[in-house]
């Protein structure tokens, strides 16, 4: 009775053994921090915004670089002091042109994000990183920080990977979204989860320092993880 015993343990082994790399098994994930942050995004609804560009300021709609939409801000950016009303412009090119804007998503085309913001109600635009900078320092806070490496360069927090086996890990230690103080700021860990091309979509994760002053530093990329079941999409 030993032996067949033995032969299926030894099948069952081997099938698991081969599977044990998506399976994730062996792969450890670091918790991470998460903050319960909201942002107002009722003024610019109000003015329907987020369906039309009739709400722009006549200024505004004569841009040199025009606003090609607007959408709402992530609630993660709720940390930014002081609190400002805020909302995203985003303007796609297809071509070599080049606008001034805080941060750049690449693909076939290029992304270029700018933000709208209400002072003394009226709208004014930040469009590069020192204006974003001149609006938001003095960085002194976790949470502040954690919304500020959002709000310039695009990347994104993750801090799900621990309820899920389904992604591919690449690394043996996978560690979530967490902020951590140094001197002269904060190192945020994020991920640049923006699809682009055909899979297998990579993401990696990316050490943002965050300076008192709102300057910022990325470090290289580390291959994190992937959804398998998006290996066969291409995006452009």
């Amino acid at each position: 009775m030993r032996r067949p015993l033995y032969a299926f343990f030894l099948i069952l082994f081997l099938v698991l053994g081969c599977r044990l790399p998506e399976l994730n098994l062996f792969k450890k994930v670091v918790r991470g921090d998460e903050f319960d942050l909201k942002m107002d995004n009722s003024y610019f609804a109000g003015l329907g915004c987020f369906e039309s560009l009739d709400c722009l300021p006549q200024e505004f709609k004569e841009l040199k670089d025009p606003i090609g939409y607007i959408n709402k801000p992530d609630d993660l950016l709720g940390g930014l002091t002081p609190a400002t009303i805020l909302a995203v412009a985003g303007s796609a090119l297809h071509d070599d042109i080049v606008i001034p804007a805080v941060y750049v998503k690449r693909c076939l085309s290029k992304v270029y994000i700018r933000y709208l913001i209400v002072e003394d109600g009226k709208m004014r635009l930040i469009d590069s990183l020192e204006g974003l900078a001149k609006q938001f320092a003095p960085i002194d806070s976790k949470e502040e920080a954690f919304s500020y490496a959002m709000a310039a360069t695009g990347f994104s927090a993750v801090n799900d990977l621990h309820r899920f086996p389904q992604p591919k890990f690449y690394a043996e230690t996978i560690e979530e979204t967490f902020v951590k103080p140094v001197d002269n700021g904060y190192i945020v860990h994020l991920f640049n989860t923006y699809l682009c091309g055909c899979g297998p979509h990579i993401i990696p994760s990316v050490d943002v320092t965050v300076h008192t002053d709102g300057s910022i530093e990325v470090s290289e990329p580390v291959d994190a993880f992937s959804e398998p079941k998006l290996d066969g999409m291409c995006i452009d």
